[in-house]
């Protein structure tokens, strides 16, 4: 049902997206979240013995993440993210550490090995850059900071239990790092909501 709902959601999409201006098509990392979020399938399809099918959702997500990646590279290149947006771009860490996940439940250590790493190198860049995507302050956008970071933290985790060494000590500076900074934004995030700021924020009062 989940994956039946996200395909739905996805075909919606490029119905929008193909009715609209050419200025509106921008690829943005928020994409991830609808053709690549499919990812997380695998981990409930391995524990039923669904391997075939995770197997294809794990090479088709490769496939569209990867067009995303060098998509969104694109559009940074020709245009300037402005700083409020600036924290969408850590949704790029959390399709490569799922699929670095569902590789590794399925068995293919080599390609969950390259993932793990690339996930590793994404996020040290992202932290020697974290001035930058937060230049504009805390916003509701920081969100995108949480599940990438939890993401990771998964990934990490799952690799220390094989192969231990530096992937005990990255695993457990992921898990500090998510454990302390996901409450907090959370909690500023909930507090904004009370507060009635909100909606102004997320221009959700305009729309």
């Amino acid at each position: 049902l989940g994956m039946v709902a996200q395909l739905l959601i996805a075909g919606s999409v490029v119905f929008v997206l193909w009715n609209a201006p050419y200025s509106q098509r921008r690829m943005t990392p928020a994409w991830h979240l609808t053709f690549s979020g499919i990812i997380v399938a695998p981990q409930a399809g391995v524990a039923f013995d669904w391997l075939q099918l995770s197997e294809i959702v794990v090479f088709v997500t490769l496939a569209l993440a990867l067009t995303i990646w060098l998509g969104n590279l694109v559009g940074m290149h020709r245009t300037a993210t402005p700083p409020p947006l600036r924290p969408a771009q850590a949704i790029h860490l959390a399709p490569v550490s799922l699929l670095g996940i569902a590789a590794m439940l399925l068995g293919y250590v080599t390609l969950a090995m390259v993932l793990s790493w690339l996930a590793i190198v994404l996020a040290a860049l992202m932290l020697a850059r974290i001035r930058y995507l937060t230049a504009a302050g805390f916003s509701p956008l920081w969100g995108a900071f949480t599940f990438p970071m939890a993401s990771l933290s998964g990934l990490t985790l799952i690799m220390a239990q094989d192969f231990g060494g530096p992937f005990q000590v990255l695993a457990g500076l992921a898990l500090v790092a998510s454990t302390t900074a996901i409450p907090i934004i959370a909690y500023r995030i909930v507090r904004m909501w009370f507060a009635g700021s909100l909606a102004t924020k997320t221009q959700a009062s305009a729309a």
